[in-house]
């Protein structure tokens, strides 16, 4: 009995350490690919911000230009977005923004609105 209980244990053993070694792995790194019904996402996200004049929450229609720099201040000019007729409700607005995939490498990046 306890010869069968000792065997049983090291085959457990053995076969966890198979298991453990296996999974994905890919030359290089990178993603592992997408299932059959994937969709990849794009590169565009959602800006959700507040508008105050003069401490009044605002209700109108504005326009808005986003900029995006590569550095707080003295940096580069990486592109511009213009958004018309954004409607502000209670001070608050939500529109999505896309500068590309490019520009978001791990780099830090400055919002100017």
């Amino acid at each position: 009995m306890k010869r069968q209980l000792l065997i049983f244990t090291i085959l457990a053993f053995i076969l966890l350490l198979a298991g453990a070694g296996s999974g994905y792995a890919q030359e290089g790194g990178g993603n592992p690919p997408l299932a059959p019904d994937a969709t990849a996402l794009d590169t565009s996200f959602t800006y959700q911000g507040s508008l105050l004049d003069h401490g009044t929450p605002v209700n109108a229609t504005c326009d808005f230009t986003f900029v995006l720099w590569d550095a707080a201040t003295g940096g580069h000019n990486l592109g511009s977005r213009f958004h018309n007729d954004v409607s502000v409700e209670d001070g608050l607005f939500t529109l999505s923004l896309d500068f590309g995939a490019t520009l978001f490498e791990g780099y830090a990046r400055w919002l100017e609105i």
